[in-house]
């Protein structure tokens, strides 16, 4: 061994000091990766993969299967109305993602939790996706009432989420690949996009009857988007918990997030 290795005489050789406390962002400690399941009331979780999908033919997707276990599928019978698979899609990291197109009434859609009749407030909805175009009406997500669905939209040339009440930012319109987030909670609730705030006050007090991909509510038309992951739990998350999921969908689809 070389002398240079040794510590002189009669001293201690300094080590590192390592925080084993804090794990790397995306991780859990002991180095265990994050997944939506380790934040609690999770009720559903649509993720584009193969398996979690039916065709009706190469591309168009008929089913689309809740990826928590609790049974909460998606569904469109109508070939016309059925979104196109995207495998690997080059605008979210190379993961796949369901297209609903511009020109047609593409939706996926349920009229009834199979857990639970509605989704009654709190609750909180993280989309990762993007509006195809920016317009007046344009739609991520619904509930499958008219006076009961939280909405994600986009009215009156800005961000908005809805239940029962408009919760309307001033950015404007946003096309771009987002995490999309809404904390449905009567007043306050905030709607983000990539953890900026788009706005926070009254969103209203409707609960979410069924879900509504990608179209208005009683899935009465589709709106133009492409849909990477939906998560929907059950409560209100923490600021804490918002920028755990932020950073792990940020690293999984390659989209920056930043920190509530």
């Amino acid at each position: 061994m070389s002398d240079a290795c040794l510590a002189p005489q009669g001293t201690k050789r300094l080590q590192p000091v390592i925080d084993f406390s804090i794990p790397p962002q995306g991780l859990k400690s002991g180095g265990i990766a994050f997944v939506p399941t380790d934040i609690s009331d999770l009720k559903a979780d649509w993720n584009p993969i193969e398996e979690n999908l039916t065709f009706n033919g190469p591309v168009d997707v008929s089913e689309f299967t809740d990826d928590s276990g609790l049974g909460n599928t998606l569904a469109q019978i109508v070939a016309t109305a059925q979104p196109t698979w995207i495998e690997t899609d080059a605008n979210y990291n190379n993961k796949p993602t369901l297209d609903f197109p511009d020109t047609a009434d593409e939706n996926m859609w349920m009229n009834v939790w199979d857990d639970a009749n509605e989704a009654d407030q709190p609750n909180t909805i993280i989309i990762v996706g993007n509006f195809k175009t920016g317009a007046h009406g344009n739609v991520l997500c619904s509930g499958d009432a008219a006076f009961s669905r939280h909405e994600i939209s986009q009215i009156g040339g800005n961000q908005n989420s809805y239940a029962g009440a408009s919760n309307s930012g001033t950015s404007g319109y946003n096309t771009s690949p987002q995490i999309w987030s809404v904390r449905f909670d009567g007043d306050p609730s905030d709607y983000r996009r990539s953890g900026t705030l788009e706005k926070s006050g009254n969103v209203g007090t409707q609960n979410c009857r069924g879900f509504v991909l990608s179209g208005g509510n009683t899935h009465n038309g589709g709106r133009p988007s492409i849909i990477a992951r939906v998560l929907f739990y059950n409560r209100k998350l923490t600021d804490s918990e918002m920028n755990q999921i932020g950073n792990w969908a940020s690293t999984e689809y390659g989209i920056t997030w930043s920190d509530i």
